[in-house]
């Protein structure tokens, strides 16, 4: 089955409102599926990084909202290149406008448990692709319907 890593933003607001353990609640829910890190600074998301990229993870699901989303995912670009491994959004965060923009629904426990249920079943998995912009050494997502970031494109090819 494929392995799907988790990245925990321990500041974000859904978490801090746990009154669990917010690692052993999503290794609950993966069982041997799930490797799950709990990532107080960029140095913790580096290391998960590689650890990740190591052990061959499939889907990286992040837990915290958009900020995060942003920081992890510019941290797992710099390990991984443009290899990354499809991302899953939780939606643990105070910010979430990157998950409203694909219409997720549900909490992030709804959102894992339905990965996991289309992987046993073998079903297709729905993979909505986003365009980003780099800015220094950070990435972030493009909105407005795709017109921004097809401007760019354009623009770049001449």
């Amino acid at each position: 089955m494929s392995k799907i890593g988790i990245i925990i933003n321990p500041h974000s607001k859904k978490i801090m409102r746990m009154k669990s353990d917010p690692v052993e609640f999503y290794k609950k829910i993966g069982g041997d599926s799930v490797e799950v890190r709990l990532t107080r600074n960029e140095d913790d998301i580096i290391k998960a990084a590689k650890d990740f990229k190591k052990l061959g993870v499939s889907y990286l699901a992040i837990s915290g909202g958009d900020g995060s989303i942003h920081l992890v995912t510019s941290k797992f670009l710099s390990i991984y290149k443009k290899n990354l491994p499809s991302i899953l959004l939780l939606k643990d965060g105070s910010m979430n406008l990157v998950s409203k923009s694909l219409n997720l629904k549900g909490k992030g426990q709804d959102i894992l448990n339905r990965l996991l249920n289309t992987i046993k079943s073998g079903g297709q998995v729905d993979i909505a692709n986003r365009n980003t912009i780099k800015v220094n050494d950070m990435y972030c997502f493009l909105f407005g319907l795709g017109f921004v970031s097809n401007y760019i494109n354009e623009f770049n090819r001449g």
